[in-house]
């Protein structure tokens, strides 16, 4: 499977729990190709799904719906913008980290934040979300997360979060497969029990 961090904090420990009941002989391998190696890879089938915010699987691949993701806010529980709703002047006063989050779409929200006039002080940048709990509970950084990352029943980040003060689309979280293998038994059992089993629900 390609997943980003996000999907390991989130489905994968979904995804294993069923299995070791359900069909215990399976194992799973997560890797992380870049985008001309992830269309190679699944058209050789070395890579059965791929599941998230990708860009550039059009022709040649299925996709299918897993959740649609919004966003929030994130930083310690005891910063100054803990307890009260943000606004828009809270956000673009505040020091940011970004997260550059390669191969995924997820950029895009950045561009939208951008467009409508915002202009945030980054102050850090990081590839990915799994070591932002620990930066931001030691400073008065903020964060624009996917809202998985703080739901308590999935993956609770030890932090506050508010909701967005920035009007953020829902974007799709999606599973693709290459067309060789829609009919492969293996891969249509696995890609159903993934969006069936494994889907979030949204905060």
């Amino acid at each position: 499977l390609r997943m980003s961090d996000i999907g390991e904090m989130s489905i994968l420990p979904r995804l294993m729990r069923v299995l070791a009941s359900e069909a215990p002989g399976v194992s799973i391998s997560i890797v992380r190709d870049g985008i001309d190696a992830l269309k190679s890879d699944m058209e050789s089938g070395r890579i059965d799904l791929a599941i998230g915010l990708i860009e550039g699987l059009e022709s040649g691949f299925f996709r299918r719906q897993i959740l649609r993701q919004g966003y929030v806010c994130v930083f310690r529980p005891d910063h100054p913008l803990a307890g009260r709703p943000m606004t828009r002047e809270d956000f673009q006063a505040a020091d940011h980290a970004l997260v550059s989050a390669a191969g995924t779409g997820h950029a895009r929200i950045d561009e939208i934040i951008e467009k409508q006039g915002i202009r945030r002080k980054v102050k850090l940048r990081v590839p990915n979300y799994a070591s932002l709990e620990h930066l931001l509970q030691r400073t008065d950084l903020l964060a624009t997360v996917p809202e998985a990352l703080v739901q308590p029943n999935i993956y609770p980040l030890a932090l506050a979060w508010s909701r967005h003060p920035v009007a953020l689309p829902r974007l799709s979280i999606d599973q693709f497969w290459h067309t060789r293998f829609h009919r492969d038994p293996a891969n249509r059992w696995l890609r159903n029990l993934i969006a069936v089993r494994c889907a979030l629900p949204a905060i």
